[in-house]
């Protein structure tokens, strides 16, 4: 196959949910891996490396939001464009001797006058991904007759920086 040339390129960007034709890219790189030329029929492998790119956020999705990454390779022809995209995913892997470091133990305390008193414990206020949560909820007080109780674990998403006024 003859071409006008290869290339490479990394984005990073940031969609909202609502408005997924409009993304807002933080990273935006090209390489060019070959000049023009022929590819044959064997097998051919084209190197690449994009050095000392910040990527500043990890790969999310949200329910209004989503931040991902993206290879794009191109084969550019007299004719037509060739084109492959590949997402990627970016954690922050922190070793969990710091996460455990920078934990502080939660405790609640919630009352009702002389009727109902609870004590909520959590160990620590960070998690990975995959640790699972423990606590324990005490009754001290209780002066009324209770069905049942729950307890929730809540995604909270912030869109935007700064101070709402």
């Amino acid at each position: 196959m003859e071409h006008t040339g290869i290339k490479i390129e990394l984005t990073g960007q940031i969609e909202q949910n609502s408005d997924k034709k409009n993304p807002s890219r933080f990273i935006s790189m090209t390489r060019d891996l070959e000049p023009s030329g022929v590819i044959t029929n064997e097998i051919t492998n084209i190197n690449f490396e994009f050095k000392n790119v910040e990527k500043q956020f990890e790969t999310y999705r949200g329910n209004n939001i989503s931040v991902k990454y993206t290879l794009k390779v191109s084969v550019l022809a007299k004719i037509r464009q060739v084109t492959h995209e590949c997402e990627f995913g970016v954690i922050n892997p922190q070793d969990p001797e710091i996460l455990n470091m920078e934990n502080q133990p939660i405790k609640l305390e919630v009352g009702i006058e002389d009727w109902l008193h609870l004590v909520f414990d959590v160990n620590r206020n960070k998690f990975s991904l995959r640790d699972c949560i423990t606590g324990q909820v005490k009754f001290k007080k209780v002066g009324l007759r209770l069905k049942s109780m729950e307890l929730q674990i809540i995604k909270k998403e912030v869109i935007g920086a700064g101070k709402i006024k």
